[in-house]
């Protein structure tokens, strides 16, 4: 996936417009993380 921040939010983006999709990126990333890792946990 190639997305450009650009793409994204319009021009004359805002501090806090770049902080919320920031925000947004982040719970994205950690969710995926969170999925990777339960799904090579071993049973224990």
């Amino acid at each position: 996936m190639t997305i450009r921040d650009e793409q994204r939010l319009p021009c004359h983006r805002t501090s806090a417009d770049i902080r919320a999709m920031t925000a947004d990126d982040c719970r994205y990333i950690s969710s995926l993380d969170l999925l990777s890792k339960s799904s090579t946990a071993r049973p224990g």
